[in-house]
């Protein structure tokens, strides 16, 4: 298994999952995100938007996205790893506002549209645990921003897990976490593990939940289709779909490319 979690530090940090080859010395940013129930973060005000306006010459990032996870079938060992890996490929291209000019600027609103998109980054298969054979109740994503090249590009690497604070699971997360940040001179992002398990009513609902009202129940399970636009987020019934359409609008019109690699 560690020998599995290097491997997969060494193609985060080399991008050599059908990825362009970027040089160490480009990257700008390095942080990471989870999904609710994982790292807090700000989310807009009714009265902010983060769409871009509507000039002729607008300005588009590059955006290559990597969902990991697996399924039940998959085997419990390092066979689950490696080139035929469960996953997700996106490609998304997100034009960037007319206000955001600076290098600072354009971090920010990479930073809250990585966040916006959580959900449709959980919520379009019926994920398990990267590690393990449990449900994903959450997503980590590790994200990566070249904000000065032309055109601004990013890398987003999402972890399906069981849970993300505690665990066997979480200390895989971590251990993945130091090695990229040794190799790449960048501190560790993740927090340490928390020894304390959550109780049941603060688990995340698992990634194979309707986007919106996110039902447990086999009968909304059974429901689940995809955006017919995007062709990810899934959602349990076209009320749904419509009640989420202006949190949903950012990722599905950014989304160029959607590539299981599905087994």
């Amino acid at each position: 298994m560690l020998g599995a979690l290097f491997r997969g530090a060494v193609a985060f940090l080399i991008g050599i999952v059908k990825l362009p080859l970027l040089p160490l010395h480009l990257i700008r940013r390095f942080w990471l995100q989870t999904s609710p129930g994982v790292t807090p973060q700000p989310l807009l005000q009714d009265s902010e938007t983060l769409s871009p306006s509507d000039d002729a010459d607008k300005t588009f990032v590059e955006i290559k996205a990597i969902v990991y996870g697996s399924c039940p079938t998959d085997p419990d060992n390092d066979d689950r790893f490696g080139p035929h890996q469960r996953r997700l490929e996106l490609t998304l291209r997100p034009a960037l506002p007319a206000s955001a000019k600076t290098k600072e600027e354009k971090i920010k609103w990479l930073d809250r549209f990585f966040w916006r998109i959580s959900r449709d980054m959980k919520h379009n298969r019926d994920w398990y645990c990267e590690f393990c054979t449990d449900e994903a109740h959450e997503i980590v994503k590790m994200n990566a921003t070249w904000v000065r090249l032309t055109p601004p590009m990013a890398k987003s690497y999402i972890h399906n897990v069981c849970d993300a604070e505690t665990g066997t699971c979480a200390e895989y997360l971590r251990i993945m976490d130091k090695e990229m940040a040794r190799m790449s001179g960048h501190p560790p992002t993740l927090a340490p593990t928390k020894t304390k398990f959550r109780k049941e009513s603060k688990i995340p609902p698992t990634s194979g939940t309707c986007a919106f009202c996110r039902n447990p129940d086999e009968e909304s399970r059974a429901r689940l289709t995809a955006c017919p636009k995007c062709n990810l987020t899934r959602y349990c019934s076209p009320a749904c779909r419509r009640l989420d359409k202006s949190r949903h609008k950012m990722c599905c019109e950014a989304v160029k490319e959607v590539k299981w690699h599905w087994p």
